[in-house]
């Protein structure tokens, strides 16, 4: 997702809401209540106008004494200021100040993961599949990720998310 980053495609995320107790049917009064900020003071991720730093995939290259990481996303070398004594750095490894990304949130709301749009389900940077419009979409190529990333049929559940729209503002700010 890096490169959809990269390439201006993603500007929303949505991670599984957890630890605020939310009960059957409290989401349907979320989405109709006039509290809606108060509620997502509770977001783990941030707060509208809160940075976030970007974790990506590395490989470490030692030439002589000079060390350079490759940004696995899209190929980007740059002569880094910290060494990982290991050919290939999980992006779950990565400091603070080997990130080249920062994003600023912009919004910030709670849904169904199954309640998410075709246009959002684009911003999430997922890929169109099928054959032509209309017989594909983003949100089913969305949904399939979902499940490759959270497990086999994860989406089954329909979890409530939050839903982090964001802006890249550059390199590491």
């Amino acid at each position: 997702m890096v490169r959809a980053i990269l390439d201006g495609r993603k500007t929303q995320t949505r991670r599984i809401v957890k630890g605020i107790g939310l009960a059957p049917g409290i989401g349907e009064i979320y989405k109709g209540s006039d509290d809606a900020e108060e509620w997502v003071k509770e977001c783990p991720h941030g707060t509208v106008g809160d940075r976030l730093w970007v974790r990506e995939i590395t490989k470490e290259h030692l030439i002589g004494s000079v060390s350079l990481t490759e940004y696995v996303a899209d190929g980007h070398v740059s002569n880094d200021k910290w060494y990982y004594p290991r050919h290939t750095r999980p992006s779950i490894h990565m400091p603070r100040l080997a990130s080249r990304i920062t994003l600023e949130i912009t919004s910030l709301r709670i849904e169904r993961l199954l309640d998410i749009t075709e246009e959002d389900a684009e911003s999430e940077g997922a890929d169109f599949l099928g054959t032509d419009e209309s017989n594909g979409s983003y949100k089913y190529g969305f949904l399939l990720l979902w499940d490759r990333i959270n497990g086999k049929k994860s989406t089954d559940s329909n979890p409530w998310v939050w839903v982090v729209e964001f802006k890249r503002l550059g390199g590491n700010l």
